[in-house]
């Protein structure tokens, strides 16, 4: 999941996730979770209330090792 985060693809928008302007209801649990934990922040709304989702450095160094580790497996 950080992973399409790091593509710049997740959006929310009044508490529903999106990813590449899909509806991803699926996901909107554990996208909240990654938020919680400080791995992603919610960028400022634009005028539609859409908020683009990053990954903050924590995530960053978390999404890192796990790419490292499944390339080593």
């Amino acid at each position: 999941m950080l992973s399409r985060v790091h593509d710049g693809g997740v959006t929310r928008q009044h508490g529903d996730y999106f990813d590449r302007d899909v509806l991803t209801p699926d996901l909107a649990e554990p996208f909240a979770q990654l938020t919680d934990a400080g791995s992603q922040a919610l960028a400022d709304p634009d005028p539609t209330g859409r908020q683009q989702v990053t990954i903050i450095d924590a995530g960053h160094s978390r999404y890192t090792q796990l790419r490292g580790a499944a390339r080593d497996h």
